[in-house]
């Protein structure tokens, strides 16, 4: 299997969780906030564009030490089980953090 397909296979769930998680925060916000934001009709794609980029900025940073794990890891430890549980904890803590600062806002 190609490296770059492998390596989207491991970190694409993790990507969809936070994606998920933070639109679904924006959403909320949104609503919370929406009568006090100037009704335009550009205000609310703009915004939510806005945060995407910033999430996928932030994604990118979250996944960096991961893609470098698997880069350095050698070919025959993967998918072993201590692969497997550097990988939980790895997806877990950083899932924690961005479940935690979501229902904290």
């Amino acid at each position: 299997m190609d490296f770059a397909k492998y390596l989207l296979a491991r970190c694409l769930p993790f990507a969809l969780a936070m994606l998920a998680i933070e639109t679904v925060l924006r959403v909320c916000l949104a609503f919370r906030v929406g009568a006090t934001i100037a009704p335009t009709p550009w205000v609310w794609p703009h915004a939510f564009a806005l945060g995407l980029t910033f999430d996928l900025v932030v994604l990118a940073y979250l996944l960096l030490p991961y893609a470098l794990y698997l880069v350095a890891l050698p070919r025959g430890w993967h998918n072993s089980r201590g692969d497997r549980v550097t990988t939980a904890a790895a997806f877990f803590t950083p899932t924690f953090v961005i479940v935690y600062s979501a229902v904290a806002e």
